[in-house]
């Protein structure tokens, strides 16, 4: 019986720890959703060509880390 009660405790544990992640994650996500925001603004009033490409490639890595961030809150819903 001890063995029984000592994985649910690990496994409410394991629960609570995923409960945190997600909520951090979930926090990335909305950030990184208004770092794309906000650079491909800067990118559509910006008049030199480089510059303006190179703002659109941080918008773009700020997309795909938000992507990944709600791809692992969908996992960890899925637990």
């Amino acid at each position: 019986m001890d063995r029984k009660h000592s994985l649910e405790a690990r496994l409410e544990m394991l629960l609570a720890s995923l409960e945190k992640i997600k909520e951090q994650l979930e926090d990335i996500a909305l950030d990184e959703m208004s770092e794309a925001r906000a650079y491909s603004n800067m990118a559509r009033a910006c008049y030199e060509e480089d510059a303006r490409w190179n703002l659109f490639l941080i918008a773009m890595d700020s997309i795909v880390h938000q992507e990944i961030a709600w791809a692992l809150i969908r996992a960890i819903n899925e637990i």
